[in-house]
């Protein structure tokens, strides 16, 4: 990543500011869930999907309008050392999906090797479908239990995973055949979409295509929550790691981590006292598959540097 961008007071006011409502799910709207076997399962309404999209790499911002009280008083046999609830051990999950542009958008908890897109028909059977039903249950089921657990100002539902309305049976139709099948949003998806706390989740946009071969998934950024119950969004792919650099005659080959569907370029300087932000950029770009990847650089022999820039 280039940089961090400095996070703006009209950013703060949509990420700070809690809804005021009850549980009043539109489509295109981000959920946040947590589970746990054995126990109910609570869901948040974040809002609009659209305020953690088209961010500048980097962007870094504290996600609130949840109340994580009401998430450990849910999942409180899960004790810290202190013997104080926390958040350790619970299972999280971010998703949204939208009827236009026809795109879903899914927490990943694996690295993504693959693209993931299917054709318009099944694509609305699947994610679409089983998303919006996330969202939209709770007001058909439960009403009254949905604006009670709006304690907070918070748009949040507590349900036992027993009941239809919950993120459990949702997700599984109606039969929780088993944890697997849940954590991938009951065989919808091709990866795991949720991760124990403290989690450190990918953030993946999924479109219908028919395009051959298919396109890969948009990594958005990715979501960070901690047994504290702070959670981040960081906008744009994780930053490379330099793997080693092999060196044949005047060219160097560079070896480095990638993640799928984001584009990478070199970087290179073999003045170290440079700021990063003007060494020279190799005209040469790669899109990364999830593998450890190569650019090669050809140099007039000098001892040089480089700086993997993902976009």
């Amino acid at each position: 990543m280039k940089k961090i961008i400095p996070l703006s007071l009209a950013a703060l006011a949509w990420l700070a500011t809690p809804s005021a409502r009850a549980w009043n799910y539109n489509v295109g709207d981000l959920l946040l869930v947590f589970r746990q076997t054995g126990a109910s399962d609570v869901e948040f309404d974040l809002g609009t999907v659209s305020n953690y999209l088209g961010h500048a790499n980097g962007y870094t911002a504290t996600v609130t309008g949840w109340n994580p009280t009401l998430v450990t008083s849910t999942f409180a046999s899960t004790t810290n050392l202190n013997g104080f609830p926390n958040l350790t051990g619970v299972s999280v999950a971010l998703i949204a999906a939208a009827s236009t542009p026809q795109t879903a958008w899914l927490s990943g908890a694996e690295p993504n090797t693959t693209a993931y897109t299917v054709g318009a028909s099944a694509w609305t059977s699947s994610l679409y479908n089983v998303i919006n039903a996330v969202g939209n249950r709770p007001a058909f089921y439960n009403i009254a239990a949905a604006t009670n657990a709006n304690s907070t100002a918070t748009n949040a539902y507590v349900v036992s995973t027993g009941s239809l309305a919950s993120y459990d049976s949702t997700v599984s139709g109606g039969t929780i055949t088993g944890i697997q099948d849940i954590s991938q949003l009951g065989g919808k998806s091709a990866f795991t979409v949720e991760a124990t706390i403290p989690a450190d989740l990918d953030f993946w946009a999924i479109s219908p295509s028919s395009a051959n071969p298919k396109p890969a998934d948009q990594l958005v950024g990715r979501f960070e929550l901690g047994t504290n119950g702070v959670l981040t969004f960081i906008a744009g792919p994780r930053a490379s790691s330099l793997q080693g650099v092999a060196r044949s005659g005047n060219v160097s080959t560079v070896q480095f981590t990638t993640t799928v569907g984001n584009t990478y370029t070199l970087a290179h300087t073999n003045k170290l006292t440079a700021p990063v932000a003007t060494w020279p950029v190799d005209t040469t770009t790669v899109i990364g598959d999830g593998n450890v990847d190569t650019i090669s650089h050809t140099n007039a022999g000098s001892a040089e540097f480089y700086e993997v820039i993902a976009h």
